[in-house]
């Protein structure tokens, strides 16, 4: 109430009974807010704006827009760009004129065209020539659907009346030509700033006053860049003189307009605000209960403001497809990670900062000049500026901080200004020495600290020579970095690892490849072919000239044992490891932004792991040919999940070339701790022993590290086997050096302590936002390869906002509702925060009565199910059906429920066991409270008591008899976290969905 009373004041009188409307005919008008700000809108009555958005809705339903209207998408200074799509922007604006008019059901469908056209090229890479093509196509539908309706009026007319035909033809409606003219109308464009950069160096120039070289100098006493800054071109008007490179950012304030003026945003981002740690326990279960949500102090959990994570990294914008062409771009992305955290990466809640000019990326020190421009807005972000909001549409103070910065660490010591992997100060984290990387005595490393890290930037910073800088570097290991401009971050504690790098690809690979011997080189076997040219739409002898001629004018300028048989068995994992794989799953297997993934994308050449493991020869294999075919065996019969990518069953081969993070997770968190411990103990020779407990080792740190909830308690318990497994491993394989990413892995404890659960500030999902640039079609000309994929994967987003963020007010508006939920990805889930429907008895006896009779034996455990968990009123307890006479107003359980074959649930498919035996594996938690492993029998929905329940009747494995538990290799080894059962005993039981999870499994007789 005191807020309210200090913003009436700073208004005029009648201000404070006034509301501001942003309809039709108000948005073209200003007022002056309380922040002394002119602002579109106009200061109405409440009656009265409902009134006009009523009147806006009832000609046609269009989403709540409270963002200013985006009718330019290029800021100046910009000369080329404005010459090179000035003729674009004209015709998108003469061709939206077309739609003028349109009235009543015509413009829904008018936007529903509009939509589905702009979806296929955006969404899903259909090329501008062949939307035209499906546009045309929809207007001759359009045109036939007309003229059919209008037959059947001229038909259904007065019998004997002189109406013709011809004299009365069907209503005109106009399709646009052009998919551009589509997306200006959906009103999708982003704010993109273009300014002039140095192509050698990125200094960045207004176009007023461009000189004809790169005047920037490193240090006061260094030698000018010297680069052209000016080239020709050209251009469909003649040859122009235009700067040669230009740098895209998107504009962030802007940015924040259009997505907090989203329905329900600030809803969800209110939840982060109200999160508090569990009392008297130590477990995180995300970012938001970690100590790093609280490092800066009050601003997470203040409201209005908004903390976003900061990440890069480079990828080839031709997906390597073009043999020889090494190309690099690097993407910026920031993710709100107040949202959570099945929220942050969706394409309409991303913000993509900018993108560096190809064809190479920055250096270590012109890296700086690529994110000052992002980084001047976060700075007065972290001020606070007046954001125009959905509940808030006149405006309210709005703070943005940076906490998490996230990437490989290639890309990120090069954007924190620390030394790479070869240096002697080669390590983030701490100031070991590389010749010292072999220390495993943690509690003795000297941690860096944030201040002293800035210190050092700051003097790297102001040193007026290159060889003071080199001296200062050479003992800190630090250089300048735009983001310590952030005076609130901490350069170390806010460095994520990033575990798919570090882990995955790192201590992961290097394990099977270099250790075991086994897998493809690093050099994927890459073919090419006619067909992944044509799909790239790119010109191959355009692209080599224009790079010849780019780097011409730079070079111009400048056991189980054999004994157990005679029963069917089965090895599965447990409960702990089955639930992170299935978890971590939706991160790594689904790119569920557009139901696309990521299988396509390719980073640059020096990207992936951060060692450089091509200079180090396998060791000799480890395992005979007997022991690499049982491995590919399992490989290949071994039982998963559908969504789970099965790894190369040629495991060992180089054909199938180099794998990729997740085959590395599931092989080792999955596929060989089904198999590795059977072969090795089956051996008996102290060497596999060995062998088996260093891998038991690393598979104990794996499934720390991939879990979805983190102690400091887990966090030691890693330490501890990791230590282990490095002294494991120097004595098994000592000829083999240790690499960075090793060390680095020794910070996991301190990590997991700060952040929490790794996986919630892990790559996977920023990964993929690499694989959808590359996937963006482009003309090929690399001075504006960048500023396409940007404008076009930021449309994108805001596409996506429309079609999941719809709702339907009108009968024209729930037609449109339902043609954009076609095109929606957003998942309904068991488990959502809406509330459930409440039906009717009568409605709930209908639905009932519709299924099947359940069978007496499943009806039984869903009554006893039923009783524990589902409470009714009074104490009272369901009734039998056949228990009769039943007393008045008692609850008797109905015996008839409908069957399913399939349910989804949090993204995944769950199913019975004859449709799909591995989507029929789970672990559950049984009513004992106890973690058992079964595979689904079958699937019932019931209304009960007025509300919709689903149960799982589950065919539950029995455990091994005393007599075989001895024999069985995973008791004494349960970081495994996998077990023998028998499978054809099974035990009856029933769960709720909520309890489940897939385990995949392995048949052994």
């Amino acid at each position: 109430m005191r807020r309210t009373t200090a913003q009436s004041t700073l208004s005029k009188p009648t201000a404070s009974t006034k509301v501001v409307c942003t309809c039709t005919s108000c948005k073209s008008k200003t007022f002056t807010n309380q922040f002394g700000q002119v602002q579109p809108g106009s200061l109405v009555a409440p009656t009265t704006r409902k009134r006009h958005r009523d009147k806006d809705l009832a000609d046609c339903y269009v989403e709540p827009n409270l963002t200013p209207e985006n009718t330019s998408t290029v800021a100046a200074p910009a000369l080329a760009a404005e010459d090179q799509i000035k003729e674009q922007n004209g015709a998108e604006k003469g061709a939206a004129e077309e739609i003028q008019g349109s009235t009543g059901y015509s413009r829904p469908l008018f936007r529903l065209i509009c939509t589905l056209v702009a979806w296929l090229h955006l969404v899903c890479g259909l090329s501008r020539a062949s939307s035209g093509r499906v546009l045309q196509f929809l207007q001759v539908i359009v045109d036939v659907a007309m003229q059919l309706g209008r037959v059947g009026e001229y038909l259904g007319g007065e019998e004997g009346s002189n109406r013709s035909w011809a004299a009365s033809p069907p209503h005109s409606f106009t399709v646009p030509k052009d998919v551009r003219t589509s997306m200006s109308v959906l009103s999708i464009e982003p704010n993109i700033i273009r300014s002039v950069c140095c192509p050698k160096c990125f200094h960045s120039y207004s176009l007023e006053e461009l000189p004809e070289i790169c005047m920037y100098r490193e240090t006061q006493r260094s030698r000018r860049c010297s680069e052209p800054l000016w080239t020709t071109r050209t251009t469909r008007g003649g040859a122009k003189r235009v700067p040669r490179r230009l740098y895209n950012t998107q504009d962030f304030e802007n940015w924040l307009e259009y997505f907090l003026s989203r329905p329900g945003i600030e809803d969800t981002i209110d939840k982060s605000y109200a999160r508090r740690p569990q009392p008297n326990s130590d477990v995180m279960e995300n970012i938001w209960d970690s100590p790093a949500w609280r490092s800066l102090g009050t601003f997470t959990t203040t409201q209005h403001n908004l903390t976003f994570s900061y990440y890069i990294d480079w990828f080839n914008p031709f997906t390597n497809k073009i043999a020889g062409k090494s190309v690099s771009c690097g993407a910026i992305i920031m993710f709100c990670l107040n949202l959570p955290h099945d929220l942050q990466h969706r394409p309409e809640n991303v913000f993509i900062a900018g993108i560096t000019p190809p064809p190479y990326e920055p250096s270590v020190t012109s890296i700086t000049a690529v994110s000052d421009p992002i980084v001047d807005r976060l700075e007065a972000m972290w001020n606070g500026k007046v954001i125009r909001t959905y509940r808030h549409p006149e405006g309210i103070m709005k703070r943005a901080a940076i906490l998490a910065a996230i990437g490989d660490l290639l890309a990120i010591k090069k954007a924190l200004g620390y030394a790479g992997t070869a240096s002697h100060n080669f390590c983030s984290f701490c100031t070991l020495r590389r010749a010292d990387i072999d220390n495993l005595d943690y509690e003795n490393y000297r941690l860096r600290v944030g201040v002293e890290v800035l210190s050092a930037a700051v003097d790297w910073k102001t040193a007026s020579t290159k060889t003071r800088r080199e001296q200062i570097f050479k003992k800190h290991g630090v250089r300048w970095s735009s983001l310590h401009r952030l005076v609130y971050r901490d350069p170390v504690r806010h460095t994520v690892l990033g575990m798919m790098h570090n882990w995955l690809e790192g201590v992961l690979q290097h394990h099977a490849r270099i250790l075991w011997g086994i897998g493809g080189s690093d050099k994927a076997v890459q073919t090419e072919s006619a067909d992944d040219c044509e799909a790239m739409d790119v010109d191959i002898d355009m692209l080599d000239e224009e790079l010849e001629a780019l780097q011409a004018e730079s070079q111009l300028h400048g056991n189980e044992s054999s004994h157990l048989l005679g029963e069917k068995r089965i090895a599965v994992p447990s409960r702990g490891a089955i639930d992170s794989i299935s978890a971590l799953a939706q991160d790594v297997f689904l790119d569920d932004d557009d139901g696309s993934d990521d299988s396509e994308y390719n980073p640059p050449p020096d990207s992936g792991s951060d060692d450089d493991e091509g200079s180090i020869l396998p060791g000799e294999p480890v395992f005979t040919t007997t022991q690499l075919s049982e491995i590919r065996r399992c490989l290949a019969n071994a039982v998963i999940p559908s969504w789970m990518e099965r790894p190369p069953t040629n495991l060992g081969e180089k054909s199938h070339g180099k794998l990729k993070a997740d085959h590395w997770l599931v092989l080792f968190s999955v596929f060989l701790p089904l198999v590795l411990p059977k072969l090795w103990l089956a051996t008996a020779q102290s060497r596999d022993l060995l062998l088996l407990e260093n891998f038991h080792d690393l598979v104990i740190c794996t499934n720390i590290i991939i879990a979805y909830t983190a102690t400091p308690t887990s966090a030691d318990l890693y330490l501890s086997h990791y230590v282990n497994y490095r002294k494991s491993t120097k004595k098994l394989f000592p000829a083999i050096p240790t690499r960075p990413n090793h060390h680095y892995a020794m910070h996991v404890p301190d990590q997991i302590k700060f952040w929490g659960p790794l996986i919630y500030v892990s790559e996977f999902k920023y990964e993929t936002k690499n694989g959808n640039l590359q996937k963006i079609n482009t003309n090929g000309h690399m001075w504006e390869l960048d500023f396409t994929m940007l404008r076009q994967i930021c449309r994108r987003g805001r596409l996506m906002a429309q079609v999941n963020d719809s709702q339907s007010p009108s009968s024209a508006g729930s037609l449109l509702s339902r043609g954009l939920s076609i095109l929606r990805t957003s998942p309904v889930e068991l488990d959502s925060d809406t509330s459930p429907q409440v039906y009717s008895a009568l409605d709930e006896a209908k639905i009932n009565a519709a299924g099947n009779r359940v069978p007496e034996h499943v009806y039984n455990l869903l009554l006893c199910h039923a009783r524990m968990s589902i409470p009714l009123p009074h104490n009272s307890i369901f009734r039998h059906y056949a228990d009769i006479p039943h007393p008045i107003e008692s609850f008797i359980f109905p015996p008839y429920a409908v069957p399913l074959h399939h349910l989804n649930h949090k993204g995944r498919a769950y199913s019975t066991y004859e449709k799909h035996r591995g989507n029929s594996s789970i672990s559950f938690r049984a009513a004992d409270g106890n973690v058992d492993i079964g595979f689904i029998n079958s699937i019932w929905r019931q209304i009960v008591n007025g509300k919709e329940h689903t149960f799982l009747v589950i065919s539950t494995h029995s455990m091994l008899s005393p007599e075989d538990a001895r024999l069985n290799p995973y008791t004494s080894r349960p970081g495994f976290m996998c077990n023998i059962c028998y499978a054809d005993k099974p035990v009856w039981g029933d769960s709720d969905p909520s309890q489940i999870a897939h385990s995949g499994y392995e048949e052994r007789l």
